[in-house]
């Protein structure tokens, strides 16, 4: 299967965090903290990425276009990992998959901005 390098990128900075001991104190930011930020409706493992960016929000350029906050110039910004989903084109009664239902077929990178960053 052919990986995106960002998309390495970003698991071997979770499988790092993991090893190294550094989960706790980033995911005591990301699950203490309560505000209607989009990233607060990510998955864990996005959650755990931004948090370990040293972020507690983060969305894409247009995202924080929307609420009125400008990412400042020569930002970079770090990445999420996004399904990719398409329709299943026949069906397959072995995974239990019906012509046209949605399958995962991988992951892609999505770029992201912290707060602090705009």
């Amino acid at each position: 299967m052919k990986v995106h390098p960002k998309v390495e990128e970003v698991t071997h900075t979770i499988l790092e965090a993991f090893e190294a001991g550094r989960l706790p104190a980033a995911l005591a930011q990301t699950f203490l903290t309560f505000s209607n930020s989009p990233c607060m409706r990510w998955s864990i493992s996005n959650r755990m990425i931004t948090a370990l960016r040293g972020f507690s929000d983060a969305r894409g350029f247009k995202q924080w276009k929307s609420v009125g906050r400008s990412v400042r110039k020569g930002e970079r910004a770090f990445h999420i990992l996004g399904p990719m989903m398409v329709k299943a084109k026949k069906a397959d009664p072995q995974r239990d998959i019906k012509e046209g239902d949605l399958v995962l077929v991988g992951f892609t990178a999505i770029p992201v901005f912290g707060y602090e960053q705009t």
